[in-house]
C-alpha cells in the first residue's frame, strides 16, 4: 500500500493530468497552503533559442501580427516560468504535495484512513475548504494531519489545474500566431523551431479526433 501512495504522488509530476476547458485568460492565482509558500521566490526569466526582439524580425513581423507575436511570447514565457525544470514554480507545489503525503504517512493515520485520503487522482478530491473540513471530520483527522491533507489537496491541483492552464494559454496563442503568419514565414519557423510545436493538449485534441470521425 505504501507503493500506492508513492504512485499518487508520482503522478503529481505527470503534465496534462485534468485539463481544464478552454482558456485564453491569466492562469490561475495560487492558493494558500498551510505551512507552504505558496509564491515561490525565484523569479525565473524566459530563455529562447531566438530573443522576442530577433524572432520579430527574422519572421519579418508586420504590424498586423504584432499583437499575435506579443501574446505568443507572453504565453510562451509564462510556460517556461511555470515548467523550468527544478526551478520552475509546479516544482514548489510538487515538492508541498509530496512533503505533505510523507507527512499524513508518519502522522499516525490508519493504512484505512489513509487509503481514504489519498486515493484516486488528485483532481477527483474536492479542494473546497468545505470539502477538506468534511473529509478531515469524517476520518477524525487531527490538527496537524488536518493541515498536511490541506497541503497536499491545496497544492497538487493547483498544480494540475496550472498544467492545463499554461498549456493550453501557449496552445491559444500559438494557434492565433500561426493564423497570421504568411505561408513562408511558418515554413522559416517551422525549419528553425522557432515557435512552440508541443501536441495539442488532450481536450483540444479530442475535439479534433471528433472532426475527423
Amino acid at each position: 500500500m505504501k507503493k500506492l501512495i508513492i504512485a499518487t504522488a508520482i503522478a503529481l509530476t505527470l503534465p496534462g493530468i485534468g485539463l481544464a476547458e478552454e482558456v485564453a485568460h491569466p492562469v490561475s492565482q495560487p492558493p494558500t497552503v498551510p505551512g507552504f509558500n505558496a509564491a515561490p521566490p525565484h523569479q525565473i526569466a524566459a530563455t529562447k533559442a531566438v530573443p522576442p526582439s530577433s524572432l520579430a524580425k527574422i519572421l519579418r513581423i508586420t504590424g498586423s501580427q504584432q499583437k499575435a507575436l506579443d501574446a505568443y511570447e507572453k504565453a510562451e514565457a509564462d510556460t517556461w516560468a511555470w515548467e523550468n525544470g527544478p526551478f520552475g514554480k509546479k516544482n514548489a507545489y510538487i515538492t508541498a504535495a509530496t512533503n505533505a503525503i510523507d507527512g499524513l504517512y508518519k502522522s499516525g493515520l490508519s493504512q484505512q484512513q489513509l487509503d481514504e485520503l489519498l486515493r484516486g487522482p488528485i483532481e477527483d478530491i474536492d479542494a473546497s475548504q468545505q470539502g477538506i473540513e468534511l473529509k478531515a471530520k469524517e476520518l477524525g483527522l487531527n490538527d496537524e494531519q488536518k493541515a498536511l491533507y490541506t497541503q497536499y489537496v491545496k497544492a497538487g491541483s493547483y498544480k494540475t489545474r496550472m498544467d492545463a492552464e499554461v498549456s493550453q494559454n501557449l496552445f491559444n496563442a500559438r494557434k492565433a500566431l500561426n493564423a497570421k503568419l504568411s505561408a513562408q514565414q511558418l515554413r522559416i519557423a517551422s525549419d528553425y523551431g522557432l515557435i512552440d510545436a508541443r501536441p495539442a493538449p488532450r481536450d483540444e485534441w479530442s475535439k479534433f479526433m471528433g472532426y475527423v470521425k
